[in-house]
């Protein structure tokens, strides 16, 4: 497959970068949500080599690619650059509930593969301890369960990579609170049971975020509208490092007492 000469191709049948209000990918789809669905011929996608299958699903146009999805879907940033609009931007801030699963599963979606090895390596350690008499506490097996847990135990990093894609802030801040979550004072704090801390008179309580996606997505969420409020008052001078600063300073807080919780 020419990845790129696909992609071409595919952004000419959707009316070119000018008819795109947003778009993303899943494991096998592009998806695109367009402002003028009448330029867009069905056949003429379905009939493109690389291309499975094309379909309206609601107000969102889904085309099927297979395993190259992301290698098109790279292929097509290249040509478009990351679309923004205004309409885009307020749509995004809709909480009706298709978009809500849509949004999940377009952060979740990206995760599935690392999720799905690492799940494969935990049942391989089953077998080879359970029935092939490997000692567990060997240390290939100790490797082994390093390389099927971690992914479990950091999904809030890499729920937070994606969560910075789909709504297009900041992916350093994103992980930087994936860290503030999983940081040994709140681990070691949870495993001893200790007192929430507090911070200019609210508590923090010690909460077992390893494993988790949704306080990740929430943080993600507010930083997507904090981001972008601190940056526009810094002066252009100071943001690469002041922006960050600040929105560090708010948005961990913020994400410790009450968002995450």
């Amino acid at each position: 497959m020419d990845a790129k000469k696909l992609a071409g191709q595919i952004l000419k049948e959707v009316g070119g970068k000018e008819n795109i209000k947003e778009m993303f990918h899943c494991v096998t789809r592009l998806r695109f949500y367009l402002k003028d669905k009448s330029s867009v011929d069905l056949e003429k996608l379905k009939a493109l080599d690389g291309v499975l299958g094309a379909q309206y699903q609601a107000e969102q146009l889904q085309i099927i690619i297979g395993n190259e999805v992301n290698t098109v879907y790279d292929a097509v940033i290249v040509q478009t650059g990351f679309i923004h609009t205004e309409e885009t931007m307020e749509q995004k801030r809709k909480f009706q509930v298709t978009g809500v699963f849509e949004t999940m599963a377009a952060i979740l979606l990206p995760v599935i593969p690392a999720l799905a090895g690492a799940g494969m390596i935990k049942g391989l350690i089953t077998i080879l301890t359970s029935y092939c008499g490997v000692d567990a506490a060997s240390d290939a097996i100790q490797v082994l369960t390093i390389a099927g847990d971690c992914v479990f135990y950091f999904l809030p990093f890499l729920v937070a990579w994606s969560a910075s894609k789909r709504f297009k802030t900041d992916t350093a801040c994103s992980l930087a609170l994936a860290g503030a979550l999983l940081y040994p004072t709140m681990t070691e704090g949870l495993a001893e049971s200790a007192a929430p801390m507090i911070f200019l008179g609210l508590p923090i309580p010690f909460v077992k975020y390893a494993s988790s996606s949704i306080p990740i997505i929430l943080a993600v969420l507010v930083l997507s509208f904090v981001y972008p409020l601190v940056d526009k008052v810094i002066p252009k001078v100071l943001r690469l490092v002041f922006t960050p600063l600040f929105v560090l300073i708010i948005m961990v807080p913020l994400t410790l007492i009450g968002i995450a919780p």
